[in-house]
């Protein structure tokens, strides 16, 4: 039995470590993207759409989000394939924490912004948030994302053995956002209905980041709606200091 346990804690070391260790610059949460900001109702840019491409001896465009074998390349294992699109953002975005997010990078994905490494994940189907407000510059900057498929976590999960070929390439949505320095980190909403179904205890689970300078204090406003879109309850709470979890 001590045996066996032994084993097994080995086994799972050998395979989470490199995990772990290959994962670096990623935000522990995924933060909820906004609606609308103060001064900006449009604080969400998709980077979907055409890149610059670079693999050996070949240069080209690609459809993101896709994986590059459907689109005429072939990148062998353990090759990099460079991913490149340039980007601006808006002015009204000033004094807010810029968010990038990608959905999904198989299989594994080193991030970088006007030439700054930011960021390293291993995950094919996990998706991944990075703060680059401070690798930015105004007018245009570079997105580089660097891309190797076949490894640890593409092994693991037998994602290419069950697709009979080599997924690679950036596979969902790439999403770049703002948020105020005070944001909301993560939400949770959980229903606990009553044995008849007929009424529910609506639980919220807000966690409140202060990524500014200073400690600060305010308020949160939830709001209820039915079907239609007509609210039917309000509820305000109180948050303070730098970190709160926020329960109502």
């Amino acid at each position: 039995m001590y045996y066996k346990i032994v084993v097994t804690f080995i086994l799972v070391c050998c395979t989470a470590l490199p995990l772990l260790a290959q994962n670096s610059g990623i935000a522990s949460a995924l933060s909820p993207i906004p609606s609308s900001l103060l001064n900006s109702n449009k604080p969400v840019i998709s980077l979907n759409g055409d890149w610059k491409f670079e693999q050996t001896n070949k240069k080209g465009s690609i459809k993101v989000p896709g994986e590059w074998v459907m689109q005429g390349y072939t990148v062998n294992t353990g090759e990099t394939a460079t991913y490149t699109k340039t980007f601006s953002i808006p002015n009204n975005w000033k004094r807010n924490r810029i968010k990038l997010r990608f959905d999904g990078v198989s299989s594994h994905a080193i991030v970088k912004i006007n030439g700054k490494q930011l960021a390293e994940h291993e995950g094919s189907f996990v998706p991944f948030e990075i703060d680059i407000t401070d690798a930015l510059k105004s007018g245009e900057n570079l997105l580089q994302v660097d891309v190797q498929a076949n490894t640890i976590s593409d092994i693991l999960a037998c994602t290419s053995q069950y697709a009979v070929h080599t997924v690679g390439g950036i596979l969902r949505n790439v999403t770049l956002f703002a948020l105020p320095d005070v944001n909301i980190a993560d939400f949770t909403v959980v229903t606990t209905l009553d044995k008849n179904h007929n009424n529910a205890i609506l639980n919220l689970n807000a966690l409140v980041n202060n990524q500014g300078q200073k400690a600060t204090s305010g308020e949160m406003i939830y709001t209820l709606t039915d079907a239609v879109g007509k609210n039917v309850a309000a509820v305000k709470t109180l948050y303070q200091q730098y970190l709160v979890i926020n329960r109502l």
